[in-house]
């Protein structure tokens, strides 16, 4: 044992002595079975995990890449070699082969021993000051970070201990990189329109700031050559009002900056103003000449803000019971004591106090459909409440007064209802799936609902409320020339539904006869599918077009040698013309197969249409533009609830250059994220509060604060 550690710190004392002679001076040189003893205890080292020794024992093999290194020196084996050989290994490093071809250099690394593994894993990852920097302009842009944060004393302590080499940048520097991290990634994205093939269809809308300042956001929305659903904010940029021609031209601007011409359609909500706009675009489309059809399905109706139309015309039947139920809500939410006084309710009649009422926002109907689900599952403690608060009662009788059981038996009969709108909402207004195939039957699904409350002839109030929902249905669906036919090809697309089912949902809605609305439409819809396929034939089909000055130069051959026949000319527009036949026969073969099962719940139209392009080829091009097609502008509203947070009343200097630079920069490098519900978090907090509560030192300590609290007042 002497022996060994003697020879451990033999790298720190200098030559080794031999147990033997421990206190006496050596003279003789070292013998073969010390220098062989020191070897055996030097293969110790991690080192010969990696290398073995040649047939002299003055050399080392790698086990991976079979270089040869010099492992023995004066004083018996040294891994030194050994050890920086491991670091710079490409063979047990792959990554190093790329980093070199990138150009980045490594230095010399240090060997980890890990306490549970007897693998040795390098290094090899050294401090880029660059790599560094240009994650934190990342991290900034993804999570709406304030420029600001570099300057904050917590921010540098964490990043001097991270690591302290790395110099903090400036908050003026970061806005610039954010802005060249802007460019950058604008320059890729605009290099893939350019060779992107299909059409554009787009969302818009806009928004006024803290600032008051007019912005508009344009979203594009395309499926790629892989046949995944894209969405990209193009511009996020102030205009100077709201007007539809003010509109329309910053559309034409922005289209022109970024080469994008051929657009399918564009999804609007229903202000006056975007038809303006509609118009203004749809005349510099056709001067294009690059639009599908000649813009003829340019302008989509945002379906979400239809159905909130609808709905919102029929809650104003029993507007009374609604407001009652809301005050007694704004009561509860209005102080601390209050909601506790109602959590002390439903603790007292066990029926648990996890989730929270939900208040509405009174100009938005899903708002008020998700106060009604809440109140209605804490209706027994509201009543309790009643007998429990004194002030429950007085302060609710000045204004609409305590909800009555009439006013809760309404809110149970029409919250299916209303949950039935709230569902197809959320299915129309999906960013990250395809609608345009399921948006016709979710339509068509509401207005048979309300063509059967229509006929409820037990209950007068579902009655009415569903009078008031049909007038207004009927007014985006009722007239057939206000209609976009493009969102019925889109279903025939749709291989679980086809011709069959949308033909059968039209005549469900309308009414079956030779000279009802459904024969009308239905004869419709035929003739623009047929007339779209032609279109896309023309233009990608194999056929080849032959100019007016061809076209001409052939009739005077013709006319000059009327006896003379080109048969190689006569060949080609036979086949010609059976190539039409093939690409003709190609739709009807789609519409004769039988449909793919509807019960399915993993189905995804895009795969499907992957899978058969080579089969359907101009068809798979239809799909390709029809299927990316947005039903509602809720993707470019949404860009708004960003610029709401990115334009706080703190961060109001922003100008909209950096505005602009924030936003887009964002959407382009954020692979995904979930929006933020506050709901939500309110009701997570209030479960994490239960829980620390429960605790023995939390909850001591939040009572003494409660009992110090109600001593002071």
């Amino acid at each position: 044992m002497e022996s060994q550690n003697t020879e451990s710190n033999a790298d720190n004392a200098g030559p080794s002595v031999p147990a033997s002679c421990a206190g006496e001076t050596n003279t003789e040189a070292p013998t073969m079975e010390s220098v062989e003893s020191k070897v055996t205890l030097r293969q110790r080292s991690s080192a010969w995990e990696h290398f073995k020794k040649t047939k002299d024992n003055n050399k080392g093999k790698c086990n991976h890449c079979g270089a040869v290194v010099t492992i023995r020196s004066r004083t018996g084996v040294n891994t030194s070699t050994m050890l920086k050989h491991i670091n710079r290994c490409r063979k047990l490093h792959p990554e190093l082969e790329d980093d070199i071809v990138a150009g980045k250099r490594f230095k010399q690394g240090t060997l980890m021993n890990q306490p549970k593994k007897t693998e040795v894993v390098a290094s090899y990852l050294k401090y880029d000051k660059d790599d560094c920097r240009k994650s934190l302009v990342r991290m900034i842009i993804k999570d709406e970070l304030p420029f600001r944060i570099v300057e904050k004393e917590g921010f540098r302590e964490f990043i001097y201990t991270l690591q302290p080499r790395f110099e903090i940048p400036s908050r003026r520097t970061i806005t610039r990189d954010c802005f060249s991290l802007f460019l950058e990634e604008k320059k890729k994205l605009k290099m893939f329109f350019e060779k992107h093939k299909g059409s554009v269809s787009l969302t818009t809308d806009t928004w006024t700031s803290v600032q008051n300042i007019n912005y508009m956001c344009l979203t594009a929305h395309f499926i790629d050559e892989n046949w995944n659903l894209q969405k990209k904010i193009l511009n996020f940029c102030q205009i100077l009002s709201h007007k539809g021609v003010v509109i329309g031209k910053m559309i034409e601007r922005c289209l022109v900056s970024w080469g994008i011409s051929r657009i399918f359609t564009i999804t609007v909500d229903n202000a006056s103003s975007n038809d303006v706009g509609i118009r203004f675009l749809r005349r510099r489309l056709q001067s294009w000449g690059t639009s599908v059809l000649n813009g003829e399905f340019l302008h989509m109706r945002c379906g979400a803000h239809i159905l909130n139309l609808v709905v919102k015309d029929g809650l104003e039947e029993n507007k009374a019971s609604i407001s009652r139920i809301r005050c007694a809500v704004r009561y509860v939410r209005s102080s601390p004591a209050r909601s506790n006084k109602l959590k002390e309710c439903l603790t007292h009649l066990k029926l648990g106090s996890s989730v929270g009422l939900s208040l509405d926002v009174e100009a938005r109907w899903n708002s008020t459909y998700l106060m009604l689900e809440s109140a209605l599952k804490q209706k027994k403690a509201c009543d309790m409440l009643e007998l429990e608060d004194e002030r429950y009662l007085v302060e609710l009788g000045k204004l609409d007064g305590v909800p009555t059981e009439s006013d809760w038996e309404y809110a149970k009969t029409y919250l299916p209802i209303l949950k039935f709108f709230y569902d197809a909402t959320l299915k129309v207004s999906a960013t990250k799936h395809v609608t345009g195939n399921s948006y016709l039957k979710e339509v068509f699904g509401v207005g048979l609902m309300i063509r059967k409350m229509s006929l409820n002839k037990t209950d007068p109030n579902q009655k009415a409320m569903a009078t008031k929902m049909k007038a207004k249905f009927d007014k985006y669906w009722g007239d057939v020339d206000n209609m976009n036919l493009v969102i019925f090809v889109a279903c025939v697309l749709d291989p679980r539904y086809k011709m069959k089912f949308v033909t059968w949902l039209i005549r469900e809605n309308y009414g079956s006869g030779s000279d009802s609305i459904a024969e009308t439409l239905v004869f419709k819809v035929t003739k623009v599918v047929e007339k779209m396929f032609d279109y896309y034939n023309d233009k990608f089909g194999s056929s080849k077009e032959t100019s007016d000055a061809e076209a001409f130069n052939f009739s005077q051959v013709n006319a000059e040698a009327v006896e003379i026949y080109d048969l190689d000319s006569l060949m080609e527009q036979h086949e010609t013309s059976e190539e039409n036949s093939v690409y003709q026969s190609e739709l009807e073969s789609y519409l004769g197969e039988s449909c793919v099962s509807r019960l399915d719940p993993n189905f995804d139209v895009l795969v499907w249409w992957k899978k058969v392009g080579s089969k359907y080829r101009i068809l798979s091009l239809m799909a390709k533009d029809l299927l990316a097609i947005p039903v509602s502008s809720v993707a470019s509203e949404s860009a708004f609830s960003t610029s709401g947070r990115v334009i706080d009343p703190y961060r109001s200097s922003l100008t909209p250059r950096t505005v602009e630079a924030l936003i887009c920069a964002q959407d382009w490098i954020r692979s995904d994220y979930e929006k933020i519900s506050l709901e939500d978090q309110f009701r997570q907090l209030e479960i994490l509060e239960d829980e620390f509560s429960n605790s023995n030192d939390y909850g001591m300590l939040v009572n003494g604060v409660s009992l110090t609290l109600e001593e002071e007042e």
